[in-house]
């Protein structure tokens, strides 16, 4: 039998990663793919996720492209310094 998961308790799952992946690559190669289905459904292009490592954190640049609305969409509160 399966389990059956809300979109709810998928998104509580990905919010644990952090914890869960400790092997660096494997968070590198998740934080690529988590990128990579944000940018399908949002629009922008994604850079080669990157660990900081003084804020012990993976990071990820996303640029614009035409699927990403005028003003920013839903990336606009994030990163305010940054620009699409």
């Amino acid at each position: 039998m399966a389990k059956i998961l809300t979109v709810p308790e998928l998104a509580e799952i990905v919010g644990k990663a952090p914890s869960e992946i400790d092997d660096k690559d494997q968070y590198l190669k998740f934080a690529a793919d988590l990128a990579a289905l944000v940018t399908d459904h949002f629009g922008g292009h994604f850079g080669t996720p990157c660990y900081v490592e003084e804020m012990r954190e993976v990071t990820v640049a996303i640029t614009k492209d035409e699927n990403i609305p005028e003003g920013g969409g839903i990336y606009v509160k994030y990163d305010p310094e940054g620009e699409l």
